[in-house]
């Protein structure tokens, strides 16, 4: 031990003691003792003895002094830790797990270190993988997603990387990256040009019971000030608190949110009250609607803070007044411009279960004149979605055709969907395909007609071979 204590101040027999303690104590943290206490009086000294258990390749030593260091370092020590730390990160020899500590510490005290590793891929991949194990909740998203937007992160080539180790993972965190009004419109259209979920649903916490619990109030001041606080309770000691202050222009002026303690709320609505402010309303509707306007009238001078409260409203992506164009969309406009080749590879990337995907699908069939390749994801269309009338419609028109008398079974499906209120009655040319479901209906049933007599003949004639010599 002589050699770490060489740079040191000369120490005495309690100093040895404590050394001896902490040297313990890195070989079994779980010990009982007041370790922060420990390495605030040890002070310098203790700092050589944590680089070597860094240093380590017990996981166990390194975690213990990755504690050790992070106390040290926030005492009179800082700069013997982050000297001592940069010697590591720096040296030819040390282990990358060892570097990834250090480097971490570092930037923890605010302090930047370039490494070179034997493994760079591994440190990254590991990296990302503790990062997407992070993202359990919606508020772990939105953290993650505000702490991408903070750092400046090449937002893709990281969504890049996680989209290798966790999929769904990132679906989310695109899905809340899109609707951040401080990243570039240009970089949140390709987000979601690249990552839209299948379904948006599905990454929104339920929220028929939470807003039972959540306490909603509207106060108002003699300037047409408004303030919407919106808390729910964590439990017996914790609170959810959000506070959006809208200025008379209508915008977002200020935001707080925090978790406080069980009467925070209470508290903040009473000391507005004492400012001057009066409660107006506790209506959550009223709130919701108060903040969404406010909100979009904001836009990308939102902060951080309305992002992490906005859940306690359910507002979602309320706040954006045109969210970026989907990849569903980008293929139909390639559709309509007649880019078939490049519509078909882009839509490869869209979701197969969505029955919008699937009828896209027959429609670049259908536009090569393919009808027999529409059938399929037609049918796959209408199994997802039995009441859109356009599956029916396409359906049919693809088997009339290919001369398939069961093109009258879609056609009047389409037909029987489409007495039903649907989106359709705005679209100018619904009108237009049910005349002429109705005259192709008519077209096949005569034809029905038509082959029956023959049939019948046939069947007559059959009979008659069919009887024996006496009934001759």
């Amino acid at each position: 031990m002589s050699k770490h204590l060489r740079h040191c101040p000369k120490v005495g027999q309690d100093t040895l003691t404590d050394l001896q303690t902490l040297r313990d104590w890195l070989a079994c943290p779980t010990a009982q003792i007041r370790i922060e206490a420990l390495i605030t009086r040890l002070g310098t000294v203790a700092v050589p003895l944590l680089g070597r258990a860094l240093a380590s390749a017990d996981p166990i030593r390194r975690d213990a002094a990755r504690v050790g260091f992070g106390f040290a370092g926030r005492g009179p020590a800082r700069t013997r830790v982050v000297g001592e730390l940069r010697s590591i990160v720096t040296a030819a020899h040390g282990g990358d797990d060892t570097k990834s500590v250090a480097l971490a510490l570092l930037a923890d005290l605010g302090a930047r270190e370039d490494a070179k590793f034997d493994d760079a891929g591994s440190i990254l991949r590991r990296s990302v993988s503790q990062f997407a194990a992070q993202l359990e909740s919606r508020a772990d998203i939105t953290s993650a997603a505000d702490l991408v937007v903070r750092q400046a992160m090449d937002v893709l080539q990281f969504l890049s990387l996680l989209d290798k180790i966790a999929p769904s993972a990132t679906i989310a965190l695109a899905d809340e990256l899109a609707v951040r009004l401080d990243l570039a419109p240009e970089l949140r259209a390709k987000i979601v040009e690249l990552y839209e979920a299948p379904d948006k649903r599905v990454q929104r916490e339920p929220t028929s019971r939470s807003a039972r619990r959540i306490a909603v109030t509207i106060l108002v001041d003699a300037a047409a000030r408004l303030v919407v606080i919106a808390s729910r309770k964590l439990d017996a000691r914790r609170v959810r608190r959000w506070a959006v202050l809208i200025g008379h222009t209508g915008r977002v002026d200020d935001c707080l949110y925090d978790i406080a303690g069980p009467d925070a709320a209470t508290s903040l609505v009473e000391n507005l009250c004492a400012d001057g402010y009066q409660v107006a309303s506790t209506d959550r509707d009223r709130a919701r609607a108060i903040v969404t306007g406010a909100a979009r009238r904001t836009g990308a001078a939102l902060t951080s803070q309305y992002y992490f409260g906005r859940d306690l409203l359910d507002l979602a992506d309320a706040h954006v007044a045109a969210r970026p164009r989907s990849l569903l969309a980008r293929v139909v406009e390639l559709l309509a411009d007649g880019q078939l080749a490049e519509a078909d590879t882009l839509l490869d990337r869209c979701d197969a279960a969505n029955p919008d995907v699937c009828a896209t699908r027959a429609a670049i069939a259908l536009a090569r004149g393919d009808h027999a390749a529409a059938i399929a994801p037609l049918e796959r269309a209408i199994s997802l979605d039995p009441e859109w009338p356009l599956h029916h419609w396409n359906l049919g028109v693809a088997r009339y055709r290919l001369g398939d008398m069961t093109a009258t079974l879609a056609l009047q499906r389409f037909v029987a969907t489409s007495a039903a209120p649907t989106g359709l009655y705005g679209d100018a040319e619904q009108p237009g395909r049910i005349a002429c479901a109705e005259r192709m209906i008519a077209e096949l049933e005569r034809r029905a007609r038509l082959l029956e007599p023959d049939t019948t003949r046939a069947r007559a004639r059959r009979s008659r071979t069919r009887r024996s010599p006496q009934q001759l």
